[in-house]
C-alpha cells in the first residue's frame, strides 16, 4: 500500500469558479488533456464522488480524499499512463483544480 500523492490523506474541494492564469508546462500531457481530466474529475456522474466529510470538530462540504482521487484517476487513465497518476494529480493540485480543506 503506497501513499497516493503528497497530500493523499487530506480533504479537498474543487475550485470551479477560480480562474488561474494558464502557465506553460513541461509535462507529458498537453493543456487540453489536463483540462479534460480536470473537467471529468468534477463531472457528477463520471468524476470523483464528493460528499460532506468531517474529522474531529471540523466538517468539510463536498470533499474527497486524495486516496480516492488516485483510485479514480488510475481507472480513468489508459494503461500506460497509470504510473503517472500521482504526477498528474500533483500537477492538477498545483494548477489549483482542487485545494486542501485541512491545510492552511
Amino acid at each position: 500500500n503506497t501513499q497516493p500523492f503528497a497530500d493523499g490523506n487530506y480533504f479537498y474541494r474543487f475550485v470551479m469558479d477560480d480562474k488561474l492564469p494558464v502557465q506553460k508546462r513541461e509535462k507529458a500531457l498537453t493543456r487540453q488533456e489536463m483540462d479534460k481530466i480536470a473537467s471529468d474529475m468534477q463531472h457528477p456522474s463520471i468524476g470523483i464522488r464528493v460528499k460532506d466529510r468531517g474529522n474531529f470538530l471540523h466538517s468539510y462540504k463536498d470533499a474527497f480524499l486524495g486516496s480516492e482521487a488516485k483510485v479514480w484517476i488510475q481507472g480513468y487513465l489508459p494503461g500506460k499512463d497509470k504510473i503517472h497518476a500521482e504526477e498528474i494529480l500533483q500537477a492538477l493540485k498545483d494548477d489549483g483544480v482542487f485545494v486542501s480543506c485541512t491545510k492552511k
